[in-house]
């Protein structure tokens, strides 16, 4: 399987996994109420604390990507490449909505172009290195 076929098989891998049913928890949607009436500070806070917990995949991608929206929009440009990355690096297949400004889409395009690659090497070694180790079961989730 040659590099370029591998990268196609890891996006239309996570394209087609349906993101989590479970419901984000109350300091999540009340990090998500602070956004959206504009108290980016406060919103920015409580997302940071909620980075320190455990939660699901989908809820991490809500996170970061929020995190980076407020980080934009307080001028904070680097912090919220770098959100951006963590985004992408829980949900290489994520997407931002159609109603994102263009400074936003283009941070995230520039963010994307420039991880992705770095993040399909490391899962197809973290893949190659459980089927070296005998653990096929991790090894197949990681090459699918």
């Amino acid at each position: 399987m040659t590099a370029r076929q591998l990268w196609i098989a890891l996006l239309l891998s996570v394209a087609l996994v349906a993101p989590s049913a479970a419901q984000s928890p109350a300091s999540l949607q009340a990090a998500l109420d602070l956004y959206a009436s504009a108290s980016y500070d406060d919103a920015l806070v409580m997302l940071d604390a909620l980075r320190t917990q455990n939660l699901e995949t989908a809820a991490i991608a809500q996170v970061e990507q929020h995190r980076m929206l407020c980080l934009v929009a307080l001028g904070r440009t680097h912090d919220a490449e770098t959100a951006a990355a963590a985004l992408l690096a829980a949900q290489p297949a994520a997407a931002l909505d159609t109603d994102v400004s263009p400074r936003v889409r283009a941070l995230f395009d520039t963010t994307r172009r420039r991880v992705l690659p770095t993040l399909a090497r490391q899962r197809y070694a973290e893949a190659k290195r459980a089927y070296d180790g005998g653990d096929y079961g991790s090894a197949r989730e990681g090459f699918d």
